[in-house]
């Protein structure tokens, strides 16, 4: 059996159109494996790299309408899509590189080493406020400070007659 080798203009509007548009890009990429696995009668689709970035390139609101995409199917029944005048590339993500160390380190390689003489000093200050005792004011010193008068207390309260017209 050879490759099958075909190229379509892939309408994506009609499968976008009814979604909300915070879905609209992903919505269109599943039309589009759908569409490939119906015509090209595989369930194994795979999509190209310069194909995903052309689709979310105006972000996830705008997909494009159509897609002109050259596909090939392989003996094993895979079938590779590509944006047209492109050559298939895999898709591989990135590999996380682990950095070690500590947070400080990461921070100060950030940002840059301060000062010994600045850093010394500030150590100093919060072990003092540490060491030093809290002070609680007693109930007696409280009593002893003076209310403050309000300015309703200085007037009388006015009596409501009760007599009856």
């Amino acid at each position: 059996m050879a490759k099958i080798e075909r190229t379509y203009n892939i309408p994506l509007r009609h499968g976008f159109s009814k979604v909300p548009q915070h879905r609209r890009s992903k919505r269109a990429v599943s039309e589009l494996k759908q569409f490939l696995s119906k015509h090209m009668k595989s369930d194994n689709v795979k999509i190209g790299k310069v194909l995903n970035e052309h689709i979310w390139q105006d972000g996830i609101r705008k997909p494009p309408h159509h897609v002109l995409v050259d596909v090939v199917k392989d003996d094993d029944g895979i079938v590779r899509a590509e944006l047209s005048g492109y050559k298939y590339v895999d898709f591989k993500p990135q590999e996380k590189t682990e950095e070690k160390g500590t947070l400080k380190d990461k921070l100060t390689s950030r940002l840059g080493p301060k000062e010994s003489s600045e850093k010394a000093e500030v150590e100093d200050k919060t072990s003092e406020e540490r060491t030093k005792p809290i002070e609680k004011k007693t109930a007696v010193e409280k009593k002893d400070t003076p209310a403050k008068a309000s300015p309703k207390s200085d007037t009388k309260p006015v009596q409501k007659s009760t007599a009856k017209k």
